[in-house]
């Protein structure tokens, strides 16, 4: 019993060592190769192995009973010849198509493409894609899909996609620059404004939006025996009458703004120089004139807690200590407040939190005791946080 039990020992630890794949016959999971070298191993491993495990199966059962049997001889009869397998044909691929063949983008914005395969059991389905020009447009493999991604430059690339066998498709790719934002409107600071002849001032134009790519202008004069305007918006009293003066937009002419000019007759020379007091008196007609012809702006308005603080376009006028004057109430509301500042600068304190807010702001100066307005500039919003 000793002798048998030992036999049978040798006998499985032999056939576990020469054959270790017996021991995976039952698994379902086949990692599959386009390798012929490996399927004629494999054929041929098949082929021999049922016959050798049989034999160990004897020889165990035999161990086992006390029993001879005659190992069987291999029956090669309704075997393959391991010299006569043949690995499986390649299927090459013979033809890719793309799901696009022109595409159109901005720059910076993207799309996906696809191919499809002919035939579909292809053996090998691998695509390499390429770009011309990956500055103009590129390809980029994002999850299962592939990415066309617009460049920064303006142009035409093509995107190739190619089998290794040969076999390839093409799409050609138009990028173009993002849309610059068209110009939308001209405002002037002033709308009307009285020269006396010899007498100069300066027009300031705001072209909307902000975000507009050219914001070039140029100037017109109606009369230029009246008025007349250079190209920083400069204009100067010729002689008495009225005329306009405009301002258009390079881009876009049918954007323009206009300013109605009164000209004047100048001072009496005789009058204002043999006497001082007509002088002064000149002058500060001169200065009020000045303040009430001054148009103010909002800058900035930045949000505080409950607060406001505003910010407001410069002004000066030559012998005058300008303040300014803002006013403020609730958007939606009738009522406003005012307050005053010697700077261009103010906070508004004790607001309701998270409340719009509409803002206005002039410019004033006090001459000989007595207050002169400019006109209230246009209304801005915001709200508190």
């Amino acid at each position: 019993m000793k002798k048998r039990k030992r036999m049978l020992s040798l006998l499985l630890a032999a056939s576990l060592t020469l054959f270790p794949s017996v021991a995976l016959l039952n698994t379902s999971t086949v990692t599959a190769r386009a390798d012929l070298t490996n399927d004629i191993i494999t054929d041929v491993t098949n082929a021999v192995t049922q016959t050798v495990i049989d034999n160990i199966t004897n020889q165990i059962t035999n161990v086992i009973s006390g029993s001879k049997t005659t190992p069987t001889t291999p029956d090669n009869s309704n075997k393959t010849d391991p010299s006569t397998v043949t690995g499986p044909s390649i299927v090459a691929v013979s033809s890719i198509t793309l799901d696009q063949h022109v595409l159109t983008l901005t720059s910076g914005s993207a799309t996906t493409l696809s191919a499809s395969i002919l035939p579909q059991n292809a053996t090998n389905k691998v695509i390499t894609w390429s770009s011309s020009n990956p500055l103009i447009a590129k390809v980029d493999i994002v999850g299962n899909k592939v990415s066309v991604i617009a460049g920064s430059l303006p142009g035409k690339a093509t995107i190739t996609a190619k089998s290794p066998e040969g076999a390839c498709d093409t799409c050609t790719v138009y990028v173009k620059e993002l849309p610059s934002e068209t110009v939308t409107s001209i405002t002037l600071d002033e709308t009307t404004k009285v020269l006396s002849v010899g007498e100069t001032a300066s027009l300031v134009a705001t072209v909307n939006p902000s975000t507009a790519r050219d914001k070039s202008v140029y100037w017109t004069s109606s009369n230029n025996d009246i008025v007349t305007v250079d190209s920083t918006g400069k204009i100067t009293g010729i002689s008495e009458g009225n005329a306009h003066v405009r301002v258009y937009s390079i881009a876009d002419n049918s954007r323009y703004a206009t300013c109605s000019i009164s000209v004047t007759a100048p001072a009496d020379p005789g009058n204002t120089t043999d006497n001082p007091n007509n002088t002064a008196k000149a002058e500060k007609q001169k200065q009020i004139k000045a303040i009430k012809n001054t148009k103010s702006k909002i800058l900035s308005v930045k949000a505080k807690e409950s607060r406001l603080k505003v910010t407001a376009s410069a002004k000066t006028i030559d012998g005058v200590a300008v303040k300014y004057q803002f006013r403020y109430r609730p958007a939606g509301t009738k009522k406003w407040k005012v307050k005053s500042s010697p700077s261009r600068n103010v906070n508004l304190k004790k607001l309701k939190s998270g409340k719009k807010y509409t803002l206005q702001v002039r410019t004033f100066a006090a001459i000989d005791q007595k207050k002169y307005y400019g006109a209230w500039s246009s209304s801005v919003t915001k709200k508190t946080k």
